[in-house]
């Protein structure tokens, strides 16, 4: 098991899911493990989409997780079947199919770079804590008009949008819960303002079938 400091810190815990180069975030015995053991009970990814410091936020239905009509990035939890786990790019993908009927590909998202950062997402059930693997993409301003204009509404989401992060805290009784906590992480963060020179995704098939489960650590 790799050593290291504050269990319970997002951001450490995070070095045990990322290889050297870090090309995505894997879901490891000893990362599901360290995170079971600092109190989390899901993970998942929190995806942090920018451009001209603005970030991508989007509007939920309703559903039985949580009220519709508010506002939030865009978030999934991570999959599992038998001993087969999502990374973090794989949650990522399915997450903008399934929520914003986009397919990365088409985006070339595949091309841009990116990098990690983590963080607690503490979302609409005050008894669960979830792990925020939370990739950081710097877009285009083609790729961001391309998302606007041809964004149509889904199962799960109804309206999107870029928003300024002082417009985002503006709009607080709106707002999913943990999106400002989620914000602050970003926003303090120096990937936020300088996109680094990170590492092209990969676009590669699903490896789970729709079966999948959301994975929960006990």
């Amino acid at each position: 098991m790799i050593n290291i400091g504050d269990r319970t810190n997002p951001a450490e815990l995070l070095r045990l899911a990322m290889p050297y180069p870090a090309t995505d975030v894997l879901l490891t015995p000893d990362f599901r493990l360290a995170v079971a053991a600092a109190g989390f009970q899901r993970i998942g990814i929190v995806a942090t989409m920018i451009s001209n410091g603005q970030l991508l936020m989007a509007r939920h239905k309703q559903s039985p997780k949580l009220n519709g009509n508010v506002w939030g990035p865009l978030s999934e939890t991570s999959q599992s079947q038998d001993t087969v786990y999502e990374t973090a790019t794989e949650t990522l993908w399915r997450g903008m199919r399934e929520e914003l009927g986009m397919d990365p590909p088409s985006l070339t998202l595949a091309t841009h770079m990116r990098r990690f950062m983590a963080c607690e997402w503490n979302g609409e059930n005050p008894r669960e804590r979830s792990y925020a693997i939370v990739p950081i993409i710097h877009l285009p301003q083609e790729t961001r008009q391309y998302m606007l204009d041809t964004f149509r509404p889904t199962p799960e989401i109804d309206a999107i949008g870029f928003w300024r992060p002082e417009t985002i805290r503006s709009q607080a009784p709106q707002l999913r819960s943990g999106v400002l906590e989620w914000l602050s992480a970003v926003t303090e963060s120096p990937l936020f303002k300088q996109p680094s020179p990170g590492v092209p995704f990969t676009v590669e098939p699903p490896r789970l079938p729709d079966s999948a489960t959301d994975l929960y650590l006990v």
